[in-house]
């Protein structure tokens, strides 16, 4: 992680429905961030979606580590989108996201944006 050791990762998303291209809403809506690994996945954070149907969820880079992952350096993302604690989207990994190249904000560090989902 030379250089991102402490380094503050925001990911954002955007939810819109299939059928109304209207964006998901409402307190029953929550996106759930995760880290990929062998063999227990890293929970990274949990949001509720706002009245623009986005998710935003920052974490530590160190948190990417844990007893199955102690020399990870970059982050293997997936989320899941939940509707009232039920399953309705979950997306793949993106692996090895390099993070060396992207700029930082003082308040939110590195910002992946991970685009628009039609669920």
């Amino acid at each position: 992680m030379d250089g991102l050791i402490n380094q503050r990762i925001t990911v954002t998303a955007r939810f819109v429905n299939a059928d109304t291209v209207l964006p998901f809403t409402g307190n029953g809506y929550e996106m759930r961030l995760y880290d990929k690994d062998l063999l227990v996945d890293d929970s990274l954070g949990r949001c509720k979606l706002n009245a623009r149907g986005q998710a935003k969820i920052s974490f530590d880079l160190e948190d990417i580590k844990s007893f199955d992952s102690p020399f990870q350096t970059s982050p293997n993302l997936y989320f899941i989108l939940y509707h009232n604690n039920q399953k309705i989207y979950k997306s793949d990994v993106t692996k090895n996201i390099d993070l060396h190249h992207r700029k930082s904000t003082p308040n939110e560090g590195i910002i992946l944006n991970l685009g628009t989902y039609v669920v």
